[in-house]
């Protein structure tokens, strides 16, 4: 059975903690990182609740979104269902949050823990076969793919440790078995890793002295004492010292005698604070020191400026150097230092030259002089490490003909051509990870001062980008007597470029590492660079390159892809590309001292038009046909083919787009940020980013109000009012639905007039004026009869008959719904055929026709669903669970009413009230009169917030039912005051209803 496929005794799958965070031998899919991380958070302590918070904290930390506690929810809903008949594990959900129960043989972590308290207790071969399975259980870095939050990086930090001490443990074990082949190579690669662990050391000098190599076994403990001596300024412990004495006694003086010819040895001292770039190690490292004659003796190691290609290269060079006796030979080619760089006829006459062949025997034909160089090389193992490859073209030559010799280069480029000729290996490096990024801080400024600022460590890593050559000379800079906090806010007030070098060394710059790169770019590339750094878009891809160059697509996506090759631009999330911070700070400080104020200005109207067609053509697959408006004039954007397509790209573009209708009000483009703003609210309102909406109409508001734009104030008015009424705040919405239709009537829009009415009549029934509300939806239906918007005055029915089924006419509410559905179903509108469908269900479930309401319901579910609008399926949910609940199903009911709860989460209150509420009656009526009242609690609260006093009333209402079923009559008759007082002011029937049960609460017999 392989290591992937192991399972627990009974045959279930073993969940995995200890590598990528997922069920071994299974396609359970465990979803994207923070989803995994809500399951490994659940999984380190099986049995223990965890609130939402403590989840919230472990996926965010101490800056979560708004719509944090509904991803949660969302993330556990998944995990139930991916594991639901898949594994005995389960996730509860508790009063105070969820639980997750799994047998210990069911988790990786404790199986490990398991083998190795096993190992403590037995001997000899049986101790050592535990260690192995133990240690056989990692499969990499613990927690992979959850993430890279504070609590991931706390917790793997902690789990690594373990490993290590198994590790060590099981390397003793093979050590006094006598199985000692492989073992020095290991803990050489672990040292690399933990140069200041001195376990590691007094392995390797024993591993050495079984070899029967005594001075490498002396000179392991010299290495210790200079790393300990120049990194802690200390003395190696007792441990290592008593065995270092045991071993000189027992050598007596006896060494190996020195090898006759000393190898070439030409690599440059390596940072001493290297960190991370474990799993790259072990890759470079295994293709050095692989024999076989199959594979390629080329290693390409590429990246960013600054990223740290030399560091790892030197690092793993020292590493393998016992496996290539002839040494080691260096050439740094400066394809990105400045000055002329280093052709191959200069390169190979150089390394012949170490070769020892004599200058007048190298021939001035490269050809020849490489024909020579392989020569000379035939039959010796050496290593070749070339810096700063600048072209392909420098490093053909240089390629060994004998396998026994390896080349590993360092290149700022992707050698793509190359590498595809000569099958060359490749490892790209990106920046360091927040873990890496910290150890590092702690290495160059002394791990005691991480210890006392691990916030400002963590901030300043950020602010540096991850970037190794920028952490080291921003540390570097630090005053002794402030720290990394006082470090990180000068970092953040100033500018970052100037202070991420020194003045008196050009290698010590971040700005000098980039511009050697840009420089070598052809200029339509540098072009791009500059106005990426401009534009401050988060992701780009080919068609904003195209846009920002003012060219074809196909152009766009080469230069594109040539700065990626340059690694001045990432991969990004959405199959974009990206700029690291500080890269973005340099190419803005760039675009602002070489493009004129002209160019900038026809950069940023290309791109925002782009954005602004784009954003139409896509959101056109949402807006049902009859309510479409004129596409901006001008040159088309991108086309979409449906509505898949559409969201696609919407979703991916989403940031951008936020971030453009920022932008655009910054540089008082009012109707450009409006208009972006306009075409973006359907799609906010139908994924229900109701933050990003308030925001970008906010935004938008404000550059309209200040360019004077009439037009552009009232449809972002009315737009606003839908936003903020979805977020239940109605006294606001009310007083922009206002305002906005007193500038519509001025402009005579009637269409955003009777938008505006609608938006109205909604507010008004929230704040509790139902006459009101009525006389707007009067208002709204004979605009639309003016105008012969059937279409639109379906709309009107639709929120017509939910008032109408809020007051208890139902008559009225069915025939409203019936003529709304009939409308939308001639015109095609398949949205608001759902839309309606959900609402004529919930009138059917309260006007007692439960069963009749089923069937309505499950139809407008299943066109939700077909049009993939998950976000919009909790009112046709909980209504489902309303005419569950008349059927006197209440269990059914109660799991649809969480369903609904999870999709919603806390991004609407007043939807959330309604299902808390509704959610609360179908506990109380399966005896759960406790859970009911903290849920009623809930939506009261929710209620009261967001001015809802429908909602108000139904709580308090609710309340009183559940006190009745814990027999607490004195509160029960306290809250049917209140839900009374409620009812009658919004004249609904439900006041009669309270009236009564008060009446009989007060007197049983009937009497006031």
């Amino acid at each position: 059975m392989g290591a992937n496929d192991v399972r627990t005794d009974d045959g279930e799958p073993m969940f995995r903690l200890l590598g990528v965070v997922d069920v071994r031998g299974t396609d359970i899919p465990l979803g994207p990182p923070k989803q995994r991380c809500v399951l490994a958070t659940l999984l380190l302590e099986p049995g223990r609740t965890r609130t939402v918070e403590q989840l919230i904290d472990a996926v965010w930390g101490e800056h979560p979104p708004a719509s944090a506690r509904k991803a949660i929810q969302v993330y556990v809903s998944n995990l139930r269902r991916a594991l639901s008949g898949r594994t005995s594990v389960v996730v509860e959900t508790r009063p105070e949050g969820y639980r997750l129960t799994a047998s210990e043989g069911a988790v990786d972590l404790f199986v490990f823990r398991a083998l190795l308290d096993r190992a403590k207790g037995a001997q000899g071969p049986h101790r050592r076969t535990l260690l192995h399975e133990a240690v056989r259980l990692w499969q990499g870095d613990p927690l992979a793919g959850a993430g890279e939050s504070d609590f991931v990086l706390r917790n793997r930090l902690r789990l690594q440790e373990e490993q290590l001490t198994a590790v060590e443990a099981r390397i003793a074990a093979d050590l006094d078995a006598g199985e000692i082949e492989g073992l020095a190579r290991e803990l050489g690669g672990l040292l690399a890793e933990h140069p200041l662990r001195e376990p590691l050391y007094e392995l390797l000098m024993r591993v050495r002295w079984a070899e029967e190599r005594p001075n490498e076994a002396l000179a392991v403990f010299a290495k210790a004492r200079e790393s300990l001596s120049r990194e802690l300024g200390t003395d190696p412990g007792t441990g290592l010292r008593r065995l270092h004495q045991q071993l000189l006694a027992a050598d007596q003086g006896s060494g190996e005698s020195e090898q006759a010819g000393r190898p070439l040895a030409q690599l440059p001292a390596g940072t001493a604070q290297f960190t991370g770039r474990r799993a790259e190690q072990r890759r470079i490292l295994g293709l050095l020191q692989d024999d076989d004659p199959s594979i390629s003796p080329v290693i390409i190691v590429d990246g960013m400026a600054g990223v740290g290609k030399t560091g790892l290269v030197l690092r793993c060079a020292q590493q393998a150097a016992d496996h290539f006796p002839g040494g080691q030979l260096y050439l740094d080619m400066r394809g990105h230092g400045g000055g002329h760089p280093v052709s191959a006829q200069e390169a190979l006459e150089r390394l012949l030259r170490s070769l020892d062949v004599p200058a007048e025997r190298i021939p001035d034909d490269e050809s020849a002089a490489a024909a020579l160089y392989r020569s000379t090389l035939a039959g010796r193992r050496l290593l070749i490490a070339v810096d700063n490859v600048q072209r392909a073209e420098q490093l053909y030559p240089l390629i060994p003909g004998d396998n026994q010799c390896r080349l590993i280069a360092t290149s700022r480029r992707r050698l793509g051509g190359f590498i595809a000729t000569t099958g060359a290996h490749s490892v790209t490096l990106d920046v360091l990870s927040p873990e890496d990024s910290v150890e590092l801080i702690g290495r160059v400024a002394g791990t005691h001062v991480v210890r006392r600022e691990p916030s400002a460590a963590l901030a300043l890593a950020a602010l540096c980008s991850y970037l190794p050559l920028a952490l080291r000379i921003a540390v570097a800079r630090m005053s002794d007597d402030r720290g990394l906090g006082d470090l990180a806010r000068r970092l953040i007030d100033g500018r970052r470029l100037a202070d991420l070098q020194f003045d008196d060394d050009p290698h010590a710059s971040v700005r000098t590492a980039f511009h050697q790169s840009y420089v070598l770019l052809p200029e339509a590339q540098q072009c791009l660079f500059r106005r990426i750094g401009l534009s401050g878009l988060a992701e780009i891809d080919l068609h904003s390159a195209a846009a920002l160059l003012d060219v074809g697509h196909d152009e766009g996506r080469r230069h594109l892809t040539a700065l990626a090759d340059a690694h001045l631009v990432e991969p990004g999330e959405h199959r974009g590309f990206r700029l690291h911070d500080v890269v973005r700070e340099y190419a803005t400080e760039l675009g602002t001292e070489q493009d004129s104020p002209a160019e900038q200005d026809a950069t940023m109207t290309r791109l925002l038009r782009h954005f602004q067609r784009s954003a139409e053509a896509a959101v056109a697959h949402i807006i049902p046909m009859h309510e479409q408006q004129p596409r901006t004039p001008g040159q088309a954007g991108l086309e979409f083919a449906d509505r898949a397509e559409g969201l696609d790209w919407l979703d991916a573009q989403q940031v951008n787009l936020v971030m453009l209708v920022e932008h655009a009000a910054e540089q008082g483009r009012g109707e450009a940020a409006w208009r972006l703003a306009n075409a973006l609210w359907r799609y906010l309102l139908y994924r229900r980013h109701i933050t990003y909406w308030l925001a970008t109409h906010r935004t938008a508001l404000r550059a309209a109000e200040q360019a004077g734009d009439t037009v552009g104030v009232a449809v972002t008015l009315t737009h606003l009012a839908i936003a903020t009424w979805s977020a239940g705040r109605f006294q606001e919405a009310s007083g922009l639905a206002r305002r906005a239709l007193h500038l519509h009537r001025q402009t005579g829009d009637w269409v955003y007039e009777w938008r505006t009415m609608n938006s109205l009549a909604n507010t008004a029934f929230r704040l509790g004026h139902t006459a009101e509300a009525l006389d707007w939806h009067r208002q709204a239906a004979a605009l639309c009869r003016r105008h012969d918007a059937n279409a639109m005055l379906a709309g009107t029915l639709n929120n017509k008959a939910l008032l109408h089924e809020q007051l208890g006419e139902f008559d009225q509410a069915l025939n409203c719904a019936e003529q709304a559905l009939t409308a939308y179903r001639e015109v095609g509108d398949r949205t608001g055929e759902a839309r309606v469908l959900t609402n004529l269900g919930k009138i059917l479930a309260r006007g007692d026709e439960p069963a009749r309401a089923l069937a309505v319901l499950h139809d407008g579910l299943r066109i939700k669903q077909e049009l993939g609008d998950r976000d919009s399926q909790a009112a046709p949910l909980t209504n489902l669970g309303n005419a569950l609940a008349r059927l006197g199903r209440h269990a059914e009911a109660a799991e649809h009413h969480r369903a609904a709860l999870e999709i919603v989460g806390r991004t609407e209150p007043t939807v959330a009230a309604e299902i808390l509420n509704n959610l609360g009656l179908a506990l109380t009526a399966l005896g759960n009169g406790t859970e009911a009242l903290r849920h009623h609690r809930a939506a009261l609260a929710w209620a009261r917030e967001c001015q809802n006093r429908y909602e108000e009333g139904r709580a308090l209402d609710a309340l009183a039912t559940a006190h009745l079923s814990l027999g607490d009559r004195d509160a029960a008759i306290e809250r049917l005051r209140e839900a009374l007082a409620v009812y009658e002011t919004l004249e609904v029937p439900e006041a009669e209803q309270a009236r009564a049960r008060l009446a009989e609460e007060i007197c049983p017999c009937g009497r006031s």
